[in-house]
């Protein structure tokens, strides 16, 4: 294996490389070499003349570049090494970040040194509800990973300073669904109702909300009643910070985050600090 030229910093096992000369280490595994850098995953082979979910099949989140015939991960996406194998990952904000220190708006994530953004280490996944990484699961010993892996989700383990109880209940949760398309686990009060994973919606600033199937995205944010917003049993409110933070739009997320608002020296400010439970 020799040098490759390359004209950016390259992201391989966890360790930056220098720019303009890097030595490409590749790792094998049976049947494919992988081999990846910020976003490029080279393993995967060519892909024109596969169908068009053929890279997403191989990695999630990654697609064909035509032009190049490969498949690279998605805008706002990077690859990590996650055990054998690869991940696209999704940058977190767009903060720019040095080290993981630079890292602490979303608990445990970390600087990824290709991109210089901030992004879950491999092996854990981006919690929305929690706003932290969390340790991914892979298998279906628990029924909750079970329904969570059926209905196309992602498994975690909670940690115990998240606080996550079912309303009405002291014990600890142990597992999360990090679910698709927005959504996320609830607990109906209505015992008629059938529950399910991933059987709520979550909600973004300013959104309506009712603390069951409409659920606030930001884990600091609260549903703020709305007088006389009651369709049948259910009481309805908008997703609201709390005060003294703002709202702040996260790009690469598409969603509004609560910040906290400081002043210094007469000058506003928005600090990015790790969300507190």
């Amino acid at each position: 294996m020799g040098s490759h030229e390359i004209t950016s910093p390259v992201m391989l096992t966890g360790f930056l490389y220098l720019p303009f000369t890097v030595l490409i280490i590749v790792v094998f595994t049976l049947p494919n070499l992988i081999l990846c850098s910020d976003e490029h995953l080279v393993f995967t082979g060519a892909c024109n003349k596969e169908p068009p979910n053929f890279c997403d099949r191989i990695v999630k989140n990654s697609v064909c570049n035509r032009a190049k015939n490969e498949c690279f991960c998605r805008k706002g996406f990077v690859a990590v090494k996650e055990g054998d194998s690869v991940a696209c990952k999704t940058l977190l904000t767009d903060l720019k970040c040095r080290v993981d220190a630079d890292c602490v708006h979303v608990n445990r994530s970390s600087c990824h040194p290709g991109a210089g953004y901030c992004t879950c280490p491999g092996n854990t996944i981006f919690v929305p509800q929690i706003n932290a990484c969390r340790t991914k699961l892979f298998d279906r010993k628990s029924l909750i990973c079970a329904s969570c892996l059926q209905e196309g989700g992602d498994c975690f383990a909670f940690e115990h300073g998240d606080h996550i109880h079912e309303e009405g209940s002291t014990q600890f949760e142990r597992y999360g669904c990090v679910c698709p398309n927005l959504r996320t686990n609830t607990q109906f009060r209505d015992p008629s109702r059938p529950q399910r994973t991933c059987g709520a919606q979550l909600a973004d600033i300013g959104d309506l909300c009712n603390e069951e199937d409409l659920r606030c995205r930001s884990p600091i944010a609260t549903c703020r009643i709305i007088e006389e917003a009651q369709w049948g049993a259910m009481t309805y409110g908008t997703c609201t910070c709390p005060p003294d933070y703002i709202p702040v739009f996260q790009k690469l997320l598409r969603f509004y985050e609560c910040c906290e608002e400081a002043f210094l020296n007469g000058i506003n400010f928005t600090l990015f600090l790790d969300t507190p439970f």
